[in-house]
């Protein structure tokens, strides 16, 4: 998926590290409507290993889909630690709250919903 994605879109922020989706610098959500459960599902994936026929129907979301990158600083992992937090937070998962918290620290301006 990245490399056809890279050629049409050309995003900034998602990058390939490793090409083993071992370091997270290619991390996208996928947003997919689950029509058992009658609700839209998300889930992060490593885009460098994703193959893009199995995508048909998703909604894919780059960190450039959560707002602007320029404020980012950090290393070339940091585009995917935050599609991570945002898959996590898409999800209202509770048990990671502490991890939530640091984030808050790290990036947001704004409270974390208490999910």
């Amino acid at each position: 998926m990245y490399h056809l994605f890279h050629l049409e879109l050309n995003p900034t922020g998602t990058k390939v590290g490793c090409g083993t989706s071992g370091c997270g610098s290619c991390t996208v959500v996928i947003s997919k409507y689950n029509p058992s459960k009658k609700s839209v599902i998300h889930f992060s994936v490593n885009s460098c290993l994703t193959l893009l026929c199995t995508l048909n129907g998703c909604h894919i979301v780059t960190i450039e889909g959560l707002g602007t990158t320029h404020k980012l600083s950090g290393g070339f992992c940091t585009p995917g630690m935050c599609m991570s937090l945002y898959d996590t937070l898409s999800n209202r998962s509770r048990g990671y709250r502490p991890i939530l918290d640091d984030a808050k620290k790290s990036f947001a301006e704004k409270d974390i919903p208490q999910g």
